[in-house]
Parts: structure tokens; sequence; C-alpha cells
């Protein structure tokens, strides 16, 4: 018998050594693609999160054009149920057991897992209160509505509306769960005795002395305060009791790398480093502070 030895030394095929090579390059190139669709999607969840703040603030000014004042936190009504038809999507009505509440899609931020849409609460983006401790200076104005002639220090640097991750769902996770869970530090509040009108004491005392909130006890705060920069501890003074009558620092927060998005009274949107200046930040939070504005954020 006769083999064609021809044929047998034409064949074609991977050696051992060559797909070894093979694997260890696509091994490579996946190692260095991966962090870069990381961020891809990062970045795309920042915009996204940008264009959410950019089309709320759109629809304060449109309910700025209609009633002459921008829409607030007045008997029975929050400003996120008065900007809702000035929406593009003013989302849907749901019902979960007994409770019936409106989900609102432009009020979810992606990264924000325990966000619902709902409001005042259930949503990721919340309204400037202030830099004081009380707050009341910022953009809101409770049980009243602010006109644009009452933002003395311009429109342009005054904050308005900023990411603020929502508390998180008792049933979901249980008092065992929450400290564990991969997103909670930002959304604790942590208890200091200090009480004072000086902020930059309010700061030092809620990074250094703060004691961390026991499992269950949650703040689940309707408004975020310049008094702690961007991502910073959240902390009372002393007890939950009180909150709105008494410093209290409700920092904005997400899940963003190195910061959160800020929608300015004029409605530009701009994303603010944790490592902004305070006085700059604290700037930002009054509307007629009078605050000289040292350097750009």
């Amino acid at each position: 018998m006769q083999y064609n030895t021809n044929r047998m030394a034409n064949r074609t095929g991977f050696t051992v050594i060559e797909l070894v090579v093979a694997m260890a390059i696509t091994g490579l190139l996946m190692a260095l693609l991966f962090p870069a669709v990381q961020s891809v999607r990062a970045s795309s969840h920042r915009v996204t999160c940008s264009s959410h703040l950019k089309q709320m603030m759109l629809a304060q000014h449109n309910y700025l054009s209609t009633y002459g004042t921008f829409a607030g936190n007045y008997p029975f009504y929050t400003w996120q149920r008065r900007i809702l038809p000035y929406l593009e999507d003013s989302g849907h009505v749901i019902t979960q057991g007994t409770l019936r509440m409106r989900v609102v899609p432009l009020y979810i931020c992606p990264v924000d897992s325990e966000s619902l849409g709902s409001w005042p609460i259930r949503m990721s983006y919340q309204e400037n209160h202030g830099a004081g401790g009380t707050g009341r200076e910022g953009f809101a104005k409770e049980d009243d509505r602010l006109r644009p002639h009452e933002i003395t220090d311009g429109l342009s640097n005054t904050a308005a509306i900023a990411e603020r991750l929502a508390p998180p769902r008792l049933f979901d996770h249980g008092f065992q769960g929450w400290p564990n869970h991969r997103d909670m530090w930002h959304r604790r509040v942590r208890y200091t005795d200090y009480v004072s009108d000086d902020l930059a004491a309010i700061v030092n005392d809620c990074r250094n002395q703060g004691i961390s909130s026991p499992p269950g006890l949650w703040y689940p705060e309707t408004f975020y305060t310049h008094v702690m920069p961007p991502n910073g501890n959240s902390c009372s003074n002393g007890s939950f009791a009180g909150l709105e009558t008494r410093p209290f620092a409700a920092a904005p927060s997400s899940l963003h790398s190195g910061g959160v998005n800020l929608a300015m009274a004029d409605g530009a949107v701009r994303f603010v480093a944790n490592s902004i200046d305070l006085p700059v930040w604290w700037a930002l939070g009054t509307r007629a502070g009078g605050e000289s504005m040292s350097s750009e954020f």
C-alpha cells in the first residue's frame, strides 16, 4: 500500500505552540479592551444623568414661563410633581400592594440601583437647600415659589438640582444586608454632636467625628445641601429629630467616578469634582449670598 505523502505534507492547521500564542494574544487584547469598554459605559451613564438634569431644568424654565416662578415645594405638591407636564416622558403610575406611585424614567440615574424614579424620595436627583446648616437659602424656597429676581447671585452661579443616591430599600436588603451592600457608603447618615454656623467646623466634624448610623436608621432626605463636598459624608447633629430646623449636611452623591452632575439655575449642567474648593462649593449653594467666586469649578 502506498501513501500520498504530498497530501499529508500539504495539510494545514494550528500547532500547539501557535494555538497557545493565539490564545495569549486574544487574552491580552481582551485585557486591554475591557477597561476601555467599562470606561465608555461609565461615561455613557454620566452623560445620561446629565441629560436628565438638563431636561428637568428645561421643564423648570417652561414652568417659569407659564407661572412666573420656578416650581417649588409648597403644600401637597413637590417640584418633581409640578414639572411633570413639562417633561417629554412623565412616566407612568404603578401599583405595589396598596401603594400607587408614579415612576418617571428621567428621575432615575442608570448607576443608582436603589432608585425607582418616584418622588420625592425614590429618585436619583434632589434640590439644593443651601449652604447653611438649615438650608432655605438655596434654589429651594419652602412653601413658596422662587422668582428669578430673588436669585441675586445670578442664575449661572446658583446650584439648582444635583445627583443624590436614593436611600436603600428595606425589603430588598434587610437591615443586616445594608452595611455590606456595594454602593451604600454614600447613602449613610452619620451622627455628630457638633452644632455650629461655622461651615468649616461642620465639615471637619462630619469628616472626622461622624459615627455611622446603625443599620435601619436611615434618613430619606428629599433635598441636598452645600455643606459637605460631593460624595462626602452626610451628617446630622445629634439625632434625626428636627433635621429641618438644625444644621444638616446632606451631600450630593453618585456612583460616577470622581464627582456628581450638577444643574445650575440657568439650566446649564456641570460635572463637579469631589475635590472642588469648599468656599466655591458653599458659594454655589446660596442664591443671594453675595460671595465672590474666586475660582472656576
